[in-house]
């Protein structure tokens, strides 16, 4: 299980292109049977960091695809809104 993994918004469709490359990766390691997205957004002394898909529809959409795969979600179960 990785725990806790994201990135921070980059250039558009950089970060739903990451997120894609996340599910490859996990079927290339099959040690890899959960994985926990670390949704934060956090402003410290004016400081931004975003790691947060709420605001971006393409990489709430890539994570989502990550979540429905069959790797992932075998039973086929729904995920998310549609």
């Amino acid at each position: 299980m990785i725990g806790e993994f994201g990135t921070q918004e980059g250039a558009e469709g950089q970060r739903a292109a990451w997120l894609r490359s996340v599910a490859a990766l996990a079927k290339s390691e099959p040690q890899i049977k959960a994985l926990v997205y670390f949704d934060a957004y956090i402003n410290r002394d004016g400081r931004v960091r975003a790691w947060s898909l709420r605001g971006s529809p393409p990489d709430l959409k890539a994570f989502r695809e990550l979540a429905a795969g069959e790797y992932f979600n075998p039973r086929g179960l729904r995920v998310g809104k549609p």
